[in-house]
């Protein structure tokens, strides 16, 4: 029901990723629930987002993939399945629908993360449920506490800890002897 909430309407679902790219695919049972607030109402869209849950009930209980690349969290309780309501093709009126722009809060969240603030990830995929196709979507972090402590985990093990210094005897020797020294800080980023 799309205007209810919480775990009695969270549903029982199959994960399947299937990239287009050299990524692997991959499977995973997991908990499916509409997500949002006033789009949620059926009458005032009929493209909904939802929220992947991935518990121990269902199955593995984390979902372990390298979904928006290798660097950064690659382990995730939840999901976001996000139909974007506001400036959409679907949405009930006119003056949204004139001005749909599919991209707008994904690259804002690229800017940001780009600029060194914390922003959920993400991209873009088509969807289909019980094999029927709902169009594109945006997959994304749930910047919820568990994101937070998975981000404060990376920052922890690989953000300010000290990187090893190298020494370069024959750049220092073609520099004329100055003594160079190179830091690896892109481990830590």
């Amino acid at each position: 029901h799309p205007s209810k909430e919480g775990d009695d309407w969270e549903r029982s679902a199959s994960f399947e990723f299937m990239p287009v790219s050299d990524e692997e695919a991959f499977h995973i049972d997991c908990g499916l629930r509409i997500q949002g607030g006033y789009s949620t109402l059926f009458w005032n869209s009929p493209k909904l987002s939802f929220r992947t849950v991935f518990r121990s009930i269902y199955g593995e209980g984390k979902l372990k993939a390298p979904l928006f690349g290798e660097d950064g969290v690659t382990r995730f309780d939840n999901l976001i399945l996000d139909a974007h309501y506001n400036h959409t093709w679907h949405h009930r009126y006119a003056s949204e629908r004139d001005t749909a722009d599919y991209i707008r809060d994904r690259h804002v969240a690229d800017t940001l993360q780009a600029l060194g603030w914390t922003n959920p990830r993400g991209r873009f995929a088509h969807l289909y449920l019980n094999g029927l196709y709902w169009g594109l979507y945006e997959i994304h972090e749930k910047p919820d506490a568990s994101f937070h402590a998975e981000f404060d985990e990376l920052l922890h093990h690989y953000v300010g800890r000290p990187t090893p210094l190298t020494d370069t005897p024959r750049l220092s020797a073609h520099a004329g002897g100055a003594a160079i020294w190179l830091k690896r800080e892109d481990l830590a980023h």
